[in-house]
């Protein structure tokens, strides 16, 4: 929009009705242009007052240089960072409370709670093992490459023993157990024909491997590199 500066009289094309705003307070022709820029620089150069504090969550020091204004209005960080903001202090006053709070509810609101609870839990334990186990295994199979969206992927023990199903498994013992020194992922052809070598044949994993080098197979290592066996 086309406005015209009531001070220097320009007429000037503005995009935001703010940057109109913004050169009429600046303009050089403004009588108040002068008690403007001393006042920002008195502002600038103000004595900093230095405020030492400890976080109310964590106490780790830190040191503020604030104005005096900050200071008295109280606008400043009082947490040294925003996980400590966000959190919350849990005392036996608010445990309490929440008890109070709880024994007004009928039990159906409360095995309803429950479900939405336990449903958030296991959604939330499921990502945490999904990103083990792509950090560790790759997301492709070990064999063939393909990715998970065209066939089913499996953690396949090397040595061959039977294993705990995953999903069951505690989250300590599942980061303990699944690593590519022990697991390796295969998709559902490529684990049926390991499993049928291992329990017909008597190969090894290392046997296994070197059938595929002979074949000129390439497998795809836990580094997610295409590499030639051997």
């Amino acid at each position: 929009m086309i406005r015209i500066c009531p001070h220097c009289k320009t007429e000037t094309n503005f995009l935001k009705g703010r940057q109109f705003s913004a050169h009429v307070k600046d303009c050089l022709d403004n009588p108040k242009h002068q008690q403007y820029v001393e006042q920002n620089r008195r502002t600038r150069l103000s004595k900093k007052l230095v405020i030492e504090q400890k976080c109310p969550k964590c106490e780790k020091p830190s040191i503020l240089y604030l104005t005096k204004s900050q200071f008295e209005r109280s606008r400043y960080k009082k947490y040294c960072s925003r996980s400590c903001a966000n959190s919350r202090f849990i005392t036996p006053q608010w445990k309490a409370l929440l008890s109070r709070k709880l024994t007004k509810l009928s039990p159906d609101e409360r095995a309803k709670r429950k479900k939405v609870y336990e449903k958030k839990f296991r959604e939330s334990l499921s990502r945490i093992k999904l990103h083990h186990k792509t950090n560790e295994l790759g997301d492709h199979c070990f064999v063939c490459k393909c990715d998970r969206k065209t066939r089913r992927l499996f953690c396949h023990r090397k040595d061959g023993r039977n294993h705990k199903e995953f999903e069951k498994m505690p989250l300590k013992e599942y980061l303990k157990e699944l690593t590519k020194e022990n697991y390796v992922l295969l998709c559902y052809l490529c684990h049926k024909h390991v499993h049928w070598c291992m329990f017909y044949l008597g190969l090894g994993w290392e046997n296994i491997l070197l059938k595929l080098r002979e074949n000129g197979i390439t497998v795809k290592t836990t580094d997610r590199q295409s590499v030639n066996v051997g």
